[in-house]
């Protein structure tokens, strides 16, 4: 896979130059990047690649394009934004924007550390803020006007973002379900998502 980290010399990945990685899971690695243009242009993304050896895996790859065709739908402060999708030889990524900060499982366990409560505040504003990111996903509608009808599927902690300005972004759709996705698992009795996180249904 593509390495890369802060001690040494940017690798060149098609248009980016990849910093760092800053995340890894089953599906995918996420690296710090910038893509460049002209006169010095840089911007900062979140580049997510899927994993070498999952390529030839139709399920997870259909999964990732799944999570480009959505993203590319969905433009809402609260929401993770997609501003790329291709390939490099083998290998699949998306470019995301850059959300400096953390996420919120990272936050609470934070918290449980300093043995300090969280303030009531605190905790209204990044629920109020969620919800609104989910509330426009639930009811977007695609170009033509049909609702996609997307539902996430995988709400965890560690898929809610929290920049150092406060606002809280959904992240990965990779596995979310929407009417409107010619992309997405067929399969009825297949369940997503993670066991504790799920609803009772």
């Amino acid at each position: 896979m593509i390495q890369a980290d802060s001690t040494v010399k940017p690798t060149q990945f098609g248009k980016y130059q990849i910093v760092r990685k800053i995340a890894s899971g089953g599906m995918a690695e996420v690296y710090e990047a910038y893509r460049v243009g002209s006169e010095n242009f840089q911007v900062r993304v979140a580049l997510k690649c899927i994993r070498t050896e999952l390529t030839a895996n139709e399920r997870f790859l259909r999964m990732f394009i799944n999570e480009a065709h959505l993203g590319s739908q969905l433009h809402h402060p609260n929401i993770v934004e997609i501003q790329d999708f291709n390939r490099v030889d083998e290998i699949y990524y998306l470019a995301m924007e850059y959300v400096a900060g953390t996420d919120l499982a990272q936050f609470m366990q934070r918290v449980q550390q300093l043995g300090e409560p969280l303030p009531r505040p605190v905790i209204l504003d990044i629920a109020l803020q969620a919800l609104g990111g989910l509330g426009y996903a639930h009811s977007a509608r695609s170009p033509d006007g049909t609702p996609m009808n997307i539902v996430h599927r995988d709400l965890k902690p560690s898929n809610f973002l929290l920049s150092r300005q406060g606002t809280v972004k959904i992240a990965d759709f990779g596995i979310a379900k929407a009417s409107t996705n010619a992309y997405q698992t067929q399969t009825q009795d297949h369940i997503k998502g993670t066991l504790k996180y799920m609803s009772p249904e």
